[in-house]
C-alpha cells in the first residue's frame, strides 16, 4: 500500500516562525509562530503530532551567512528536541514574492508581517516537493 509522507515546510525568523503542512490533502499554510509569545519547540512538536509529520523542509537563505548560522541551529534544534529529519532548502526570494502576493489580497498591513512567514514556509515546501 501506499504511504503518504507528511511534511512540515518552516520559514524560520527570530520573532516568527512560519509554517505549512503537506497532507494528503495538500499544502496549506499554518498560523505562524510568535515566538515572543509561545514556546516555539512545543508549537512545534503538537503541529508534528497533530499532523503525523514525518520530516521537516526548512528554508535557509543561501548566501546570507548569519542566516543560514541561525538556520542550521535551529535545524539541529529540531533534530535533537523532536527526533525528525530536517531537511534545509533553499528559500531565495520566497519572502519577497509573498509578502508581494500578500499586499494584494489583504487591506489590513499589519497582518502582513505575520502571514508572510507561513505563505513563504508554503512556497518553501511547494518547491521542495516539485524537485522531490
Amino acid at each position: 500500500m501506499f504511504s503518504i509522507v507528511n511534511i512540515l515546510g518552516i520559514d524560520y525568523g527570530e520573532r516568527y516562525i512560519g509554517l505549512a503542512v503537506k497532507t494528503d490533502e495538500g499544502i496549506f499554510p499554518l498560523d505562524p509562530i510568535d515566538s515572543k509569545t509561545a514556546n516555539r519547540i512545543e508549537v512545534l512538536r503538537k503541529v508534528v503530532d497533530d499532523y503525523n509529520i514525518s520530516k521537516i523542509v526548512i528554508g535557509i537563505p543561501l548566501g546570507n551567512e548569519e542566516g543560514e548560522k541561525n538556520v542550521k541551529n535551529f535545524s539541529n534544534l529540531l533534530k535533537r528536541e523532536l527526533n525528525i529529519d530536517c531537511v534545509m532548502y533553499d528559500e531565495s526570494m520566497t519572502s519577497a514574492f509573498s509578502e508581494e502576493k500578500i499586499k494584494l489580497y489583504s487591506s489590513n498591513s499589519k497582518n502582513i508581517k505575520t502571514k508572510v512567514h507561513s505563505i513563504s514556509a508554503y512556497l518553501i515546501l511547494k518547491s521542495f516537493l516539485n524537485l522531490e
